[in-house]
């Protein structure tokens, strides 16, 4: 399989979210699009950039190059492990699925223009419903899907509605 490389990336202060997309975007047509392993999340002030080790010195020439939106970047010592628990056991399938979520992500930035959110929660849908499908836990098991996926969107609710109250009070006290 090869070794996951696992890379923080800092960007300079005036950076959009919609620049560090593109970088993304950038990177995966010119140098990832081959990699069946990489993929990226965004972290609020950083992003972690996770791809197949043959590809390090094509991507740190890339984030060399492209100064102007990157401040800095290194790489994490011993590759990807990851914080959550569920992804490092099942890290084989997570690998995949957020390989597939970043290509998507890819093809929908092409389309941007077109997609609207019942676009996203068609698709989250499909992905969910599908997961839950192929196990047969559907209505006919005790509403599994529907229980999970009601538990799930109020504690989603409640967590970014925590974050969405503690970054309003960050704006407050970063005005006063």
């Amino acid at each position: 399989m090869g070794r996951i490389e696992s890379y923080y990336i800092r960007y300079n202060d005036e950076v959009t979210n919609e620049e560090r997309f593109k970088m993304f975007y950038d990177l995966y047509h010119k140098i990832l699009n081959k990699d069946d392993k990489w993929h990226y999340f965004t972290e609020g002030t950083y992003d972690e950039l996770r791809f197949h080790s043959k590809y390090k010195r094509k991507v740190e020439k890339f984030l060399e190059e492209d100064n102007n939106i990157v401040e800095n970047y290194a790489p994490k010592d011993g590759g990807w492990e990851d914080d959550h628990d569920t992804v490092e056991e099942y890290k084989e399938y997570f690998t995949e699925i957020f390989h597939q979520n970043a290509v998507v992500a890819m093809s929908f930035y092409d389309k941007r223009e077109e997609i609207k959110n019942l676009n996203y929660q068609k698709f989250i849908d499909r992905v969910v419903h599908s997961f839950f499908n192929m196990q047969g836990l559907l209505h006919k098991t005790g509403f599994i899907e529907e229980r999970v996926m009601a538990d799930y969107l109020i504690d989603r609710a409640f967590y970014t509605g925590m974050q969405y109250a503690y970054n309003k009070m960050k704006e407050t006290n970063d005005d006063e």
